[in-house]
């Protein structure tokens, strides 16, 4: 059968693939928000199509900014990928998903990124798990040592919000994955609501202050909604949907604020990197419900280019390392690797022999850092050989702020 991939130019036939999309995922659509999705795409919108000239399969893209290794480089979300129930098994979704990552392959793009339906299913297209975020839970009169030290200021101009815009990309640059966001992110929308709101609260009023320092610059952002109950009606949960911050102090400040909301709050709820643990901070550490997050899946599109791109350990050394890539055969290849310094300096194919042989989905977590080399020979079809002292300098683990 031949199967048509080809984005999608009109907005009659985005729309189309906005009803497709619900179809496939048995969502309960909002016609008027298929419209405006349809009108005004926040990416790339992609079609697969029969023989017939029938679309049977569809998706959206978003390209975005994201930080790797303390640089900035370009990414593609894999938004929404859909087959109609009945198309199903044909190869429509394989067919364009290929199509799709070698388009951004192309484009320069490092990564794809995408939250799965089922993380077997995009195992197949070479992603792999590649977020770990603490979700974190305490009751208020945990915060009660802290001090706000800093001016709290509501976000209500926009250059206040494009001050908290500067608080989080320094904070983001600490992490790998991290979303830089667009510039629509960061608009003011009014009430004190930057940019869209948090999918999980989208319903919610969305709070936003900044913490500024003596000199009126801004040292810390964060953003909360209010959840309600469950005890009673009128006191409920501060849910923070986004925090950043320059220094440490400036992190207790946000807490002394929080423990200032204790007459509505009984409790808090964020969402954190895994080094941000609120039981270390906090007193009584076993009241800390925690649990590990990591429903982001991502894959290295090009392996040179990340590899260019990678920190490497301070020093000259080289190894090798052989890829496997079963969908982008243009990646598979034994790459012989140069450093000095902290950064690559030379990358190239080579027939000698590898240090580490890995797939493409270990390779990904050992480039973002979600794995170290101790983990790897754990993973499927990981072979260590040689080198292992140097590689395990090359390839540590490092703080995520992927959600």
């Amino acid at each position: 059968m031949t199967i048509l991939v080809r984005k999608l130019e009109t907005e009659a036939e985005r729309l189309q693939a906005e009803h497709l999309i619900a179809t496939a995922f048995l969502h309960d659509q909002d016609e008027s928000e298929a419209k405006q999705n349809a009108e005004h795409p926040m990416g790339d919108v992609w079609g697969a199509f029969d023989e017939s000239a029938r679309m049977t399969s569809a998706a959206t893209t978003i390209q975005h900014r994201m930080t790797f290794d303390g640089g900035i480089v370009d990414c593609t979300e894999l938004h929404m990928i859909g087959t109609l129930p009945e198309a199903r098994g044909g190869g429509a979704a394989r067919t364009m998903m290929n199509a799709m990552l070698r388009e951004y392959r192309s484009a320069g793009h490092m990564f794809a990124l995408l939250i799965p339906f089922s993380f077997a299913f995009y195992r197949k297209f070479g992603f792999e798990s590649a977020s770990e975020m603490l979700v974190q839970k305490a009751g208020i009169d945990q915060f009660s040592g802290f001090q706000q030290e800093l001016t709290a200021k509501r976000v209500e101009r926009q250059e206040d919000a494009d001050a908290a815009r500067k608080v989080y990309e320094a904070f983001a640059l600490r992490y790998n994955l991290a979303n830089l966001k667009s510039p629509r992110d960061w608009e003011l929308r009014g009430n004190g609501e930057v940019g869209e709101r948090s999918w999980d609260h989208r319903d919610k009023t969305h709070y936003s202050y900044l913490f500024l320092d003596e000199d009126g610059t801004a040292q810390a952002y964060f953003t909360f909604v209010y959840v309600v109950g469950p005890e009673t009606p009128w006191t409920g949960t501060l849910a923070v949907t986004e925090l950043a911050f320059a220094t440490p102090d400036a992190l207790h400040s946000v807490f002394g604020f929080i423990y200032g909301m204790r007459a509505k709050a009984t409790g808090v709820s964020m969402e954190l990197p895994v080094d941000l643990d609120l039981s270390v901070f906090l007193p009584e550490c076993g009241n800390v419900e925690r649990s590990l997050d990591g429903h982001v899946m991502a894959r290295v599109l090009d392996v040179e280019r990340v590899l260019r791109a990678m920190r490497h350990p301070e020093g000259a050394g080289a190894y090798r390392i052989r890829v496997e890539d079963a969908v982008l055969e243009e990646n598979t290849g034994t790459y012989a690797v140069r450093f000095a310094d902290g950064k690559a300096t030379d990358v190239f194919k080579t027939d000698e022999a590898a240090d580490l042989e890995v797939t493409v989905e270990t390779f990904c977590q050992l480039a973002v850092g979600r794995i170290d080399l101790n983990a790897a020979p754990y993973r499927p079809n990981a072979k260590l050989n040689s080198n292992a002292d140097l590689l395990k300098r090359v390839f540590v683990r490092k703080p995520m702020y992927l959600r």
